[in-house]
């Protein structure tokens, strides 16, 4: 996936114009967990895939959650830092989390960077890029925690495989298309 002639794994990739060090913030790098904060928009896919590229693990939590239960996935999944929209900044008062924020909305201090930036900034063409391998952890899905506790389910990039070939036969709409996260793909 790219935006313009820019690599979706660029999204998470320190720039040049800002010299950023590989220890930034927002430089996700294999095995590390990003959490994601946000209601359904098409940025979902973008960081979800972008983290995916990189060899880091994607972990979401509900906007619906309360405060204890995002605190709870933040503190079983260890997380470098967090994508979310200005209005569910609050829900993350009790984490010292960076922040990149999705969309607009007024600034707040721990904010390091927003998703608009990062898809606009220039790819670090010496990044080391680690091969990613089916084995790989990709995501760090919770459970709605309906009967006690959400837990966490891990799955590999092999697990993710059959899942979107299963959902592209059940309904396809198109058929030179994909669906990943609920979002058509053209071929």
């Amino acid at each position: 996936m790219k935006r313009g002639d820019q690599p979706v794994a660029a999204l998470l990739s320190p720039t040049y114009g800002e010299q950023w060090s590989p220890s930034h913030p927002t430089s996700a790098r294999k095995g590390d967990v990003v959490l994601l904060l946000s209601p359904n928009s098409i940025f979902f896919p973008i960081v979800c895939l972008s983290v995916m590229s990189l060899g880091a693990i994607i972990a979401t939590t509900n906007p619906l959650n309360t405060n204890r239960e995002i605190n709870k996935q933040i503190a079983d999944s260890k997380p470098i830092i967090l994508f979310t929209t200005t209005d569910l900044v609050p829900k993350l008062a009790d984490s010292n989390l960076s922040i990149v924020q999705i969309g607009s909305g007024a600034g707040n201090r721990r904010i390091v960077n927003t998703l608009e930036q990062m898809m606009t900034a220039e790819p670090n063409r010496n990044r080391i890029k680690e091969r990613v391998t089916q084995d790989d952890t990709t995501t760090l899905l919770y459970s709605s925690g309906t009967t006690g506790a959400s837990k966490g389910v891990i799955c590999s990039h092999r697990n993710l495989i059959p899942w979107t070939v299963e959902r592209n036969e059940i309904n396809p709409i198109v058929a030179d298309s994909n669906f990943v996260f609920g979002i058509e793909i053209i071929k």
